[in-house]
């Protein structure tokens, strides 16, 4: 019974480990990454497809969630849509963790569990389900997305993401939605440590044409200061630029808490310090230093609405400890079982005794190649997004933007045309 036990185990683990170990997320990535950059968003699709992604059922959000992005590239908005709408509902019903995917993890790695997202994975789902709903024309679906991005602002830190407050506000203020949009003003304000002055502009513009009583609870805004023509438009260019830092794996020698050595001290009475893999993010590439606008003759400079490789960051290192808490405490999950598997010799028989030896070095070699860190997250992201309001007559414009590179100078794009209307407002969004 003993020896059968002792088989079923192994084979579980050896079974679990040979069909567990998939390529590195990151690599398998590179070619999708170098086409978006090189804007080829086709062939990034293509590439894509590549990955082997699509069947990884623990990666099924991120699948859902890179598709979503390059089919919104590729210009292909209500596909971006189908694969996005499915990764919220994904998202949601991961939310509740699983009991026996946890205890898996506890034997091998994070891999093996579902990849559920981050908190801006989360947002930034819907404020690419709006960007498309914008493209289509679908403004009242636009506005479910606005709401739905508020909601999940407000369950998280206050100034997690000012540029979502912003572009929540002009759209809730281009619906005549005053108090709404006025609340979405006042928390990008007071989170931007800087304000940009396409928030400053429509907070006064705002403020001066509804005459809300309640702008005076924002300190320091010129309401006088900015003013534009009735019959005027506006557009809101959006650049996002480069990628967001990608997961490394780094081994960290570690100290087995005292209160493991205490629960199991048999076991862990001579054994000090384990060697753990933990994830890491690289540094942002920052390739993008800035964006300038060339429009009617006249230069002006974007300014900085949202650094998701900061946020991106900085979540990490809040959530730091306890990922390496939980991944010293898979070490002496994987230690307990292997002291459990192989015993302290059977006097009852040798077989059994030789045999719990083999299985205790077998379970030991593969937990010890099974410990992975799990760096999954979601790539296609832009490393910052750029932003400039402009109020212009009615008319066809055409404008260039040049990118400021840390590389090698200016990098022009293409010229761009568009067409406004009186009191329209339209959103162009470009990605380099």
């Amino acid at each position: 019974m003993i020896i059968y036990r002792l088989k079923n185990i192994a084979l579980f683990l050896l079974l679990f480990f040979a069909g567990g170990c998939s390529g590195i997320y990151n690599s398998r990535m590179a070619p999708v990454k170098n086409n978006i950059a090189a804007g080829n968003y086709e062939e990034a699709i293509k590439s894509y497809k590549k990955t082997g992604l699509k069947d990884e059922k623990k990666s099924n959000l991120l699948y859902h969630l890179e598709a979503g992005i390059l089919y919104h590239l590729a210009g292909e908005y209500k596909l971006s849509n189908y694969f996005l709408k499915r990764a919220e509902w994904l998202a949601d019903e991961l939310y509740t963790k699983s009991i026996s995917g946890e205890a898996a993890a506890m034997l091998t790695s994070d891999k093996t569990l579902n990849y559920r997202g981050e908190y801006f994975d989360y947002l930034y789902t819907n404020y690419y389900k709006l960007l498309n709903y914008l493209s289509l024309g679908k403004f009242e679906d636009v506005l479910v997305e606005v709401r739905r991005i508020n909601h999940k602002l407000s369950l998280f830190e206050e100034g997690t993401d000012p540029f979502l407050h912003f572009i929540t506000a002009v759209l809730y203020d281009y619906n005549n939605q005053t108090s709404d949009a006025f609340i979405e003003y006042k928390k990008a304000y007071r989170a931007y440590k800087n304000s940009p002055r396409s928030l400053l502009n429509s907070l006064s513009l705002f403020c001066r044409e509804t005459d809300f009583s309640r702008c005076s609870e924002i300190e320091n805004v010129r309401i006088k200061e900015y003013s534009v023509p009735k019959n005027y438009g506006t557009v809101i260019f959006i650049s996002e630029t480069g990628f967001v830092p990608h997961k490394v794996e780094t081994r960290t020698e570690a100290s087995i808490p005292l209160k493991y050595r205490k629960k199991h001290p048999a076991a862990l009475k001579d054994i000090y310090y384990l060697t753990v893999a933990v994830p890491e993010y690289s540094l942002p590439e920052e390739s993008v230093k800035g964006v300038e606008l060339l429009l009617n003759g006249r230069e002006d400079k974007f300014e900085l609405g949202s650094d998701i490789s900061q946020m991106v960051l900085k979540h990490f290192n809040d959530e730091k400890p306890k990922i390496i808490a939980r991944a010293i405490a898979r070490a002496v999950t994987k230690y307990i079982t292997y002291k459990s598997v192989k015993g302290d010799g059977d006097p009852k028989g040798k077989s059994q005794s030789t045999l719990r030896s083999l299985l205790g070095t077998s379970v030991n070699i593969i937990g010890a190649v099974t410990e992975q860190a799990d760096t999954r997250s979601w790539l296609t992201l832009p490393d910052r997004i750029f932003l400039i309001r402009k109020d212009l007559s009615p008319g066809e414009y055409r404008f260039r933007l040049n990118y400021l590179s840390n590389r090698a100078g200016t990098e022009n794009s293409k010229d761009m045309n568009f067409s406004l209307d009186a009191g329209e407002l339209k959103f162009i969004v470009i990605r380099k």
